[in-house]
């Protein structure tokens, strides 16, 4: 998902919706906020955790596209961006990198 917010808070609220809705599943989140800053975020459900996805291992290896570094939660995972002409082939990554985590277990 791509999306323009104000500041970091309002991408963690939508983050906040998603895994409070009961949805099973993972998004990456790229915030695209004033003054050409971007930041990149990792969501995922419980069920999906359990499944060997977390958002914090997630987030590190899209952000690693975009030379950032990210860490964070098995629920949630924050990454700044280096190279802003890199985030659609982060997200476009971030279906394969999922896919090999689930098809791995990875934790």
């Amino acid at each position: 998902v791509r999306m323009s917010v104000r500041n970091a808070d309002d991408a963690r609220r939508w983050g906040d919706r998603f895994l409070d809705s009961n949805t099973s599943g993972i998004a990456v989140l790229a915030a695209e906020m004033p003054h050409e800053k971007h930041v990149l975020f990792a969501f995922v459900s419980d069920d999906m955790i359990s499944r060997g996805v977390r958002a914090d291992v997630l987030i590190r290896e899209v952000s690693a596209i975009v030379g950032g570094r990210g860490g964070g939660k098995s629920h949630i995972g924050q990454a700044g961006v280096e190279d802003a002409t890199r985030i659609e082939e982060a997200l476009n990554a971030g279906p394969r990198i999922i896919r090999a985590f689930l098809n791995k277990g990875v934790t």
